[in-house]
């Protein structure tokens, strides 16, 4: 097979830069760059080692229902607007949020950050893993987007 000649023979001496004694017509190339070029074609098509490990994340259980889109929109304008709520109104929708079972949606949370570090504890286990699991370039990739 020429792909196992192209490992063995011709890859090796290739790489250590000798351009005598390769087996050139083993493989059907008439020069060292020709076989340079099959030998990274073949290694184009290798198969990359699969990891020893994956890492894997703790899955976040939900037991609230996501907002309604409209309360959503309403929600990150009154967060996230000039005239801001204050912290008694914030308090209170978050009673409300908790009284009736709902979640904020994961793509709000970093529009609505530091309402979200602010309540945190009663807003859930993903309110609570938000601040630490995102990078700030990411939020702010996220945050820059209008929001429809």
């Amino acid at each position: 097979m020429i792909r196992g000649r192209l490992k063995t023979a011709i890859l090796p001496k290739l790489l250590t830069g000798a351009r005598d004694g390769l087996p050139l017509d083993a493989i059907g190339a008439t020069d060292p760059l020709q076989a340079l070029a099959l030998a990274a074609q073949a290694l184009r098509f290798d198969r990359p080692p699969q990891p020893l490990q994956f890492q894997v994340e703790d899955v976040i259980a939900h037991n609230a229902t996501i907002m309604p889109d409209a309360a959503r929109k309403l929600l990150i304008r009154l967060m996230t607007g000039k005239g801001q709520a204050s912290a008694s109104l914030s308090a209170a929708i978050v009673r409300k949020l908790v009284e009736r079972k709902l979640r904020l949606h994961p793509f709000d949370l970093p529009k609505l950050e530091t309402f979200v570090k602010a309540h945190a504890e009663d807003l859930g286990a993903e309110a609570l893993a938000f601040p630490s699991g995102r990078s700030r370039s990411l939020r702010s990739r996220i945050t820059s987007r209008p929001i429809a």
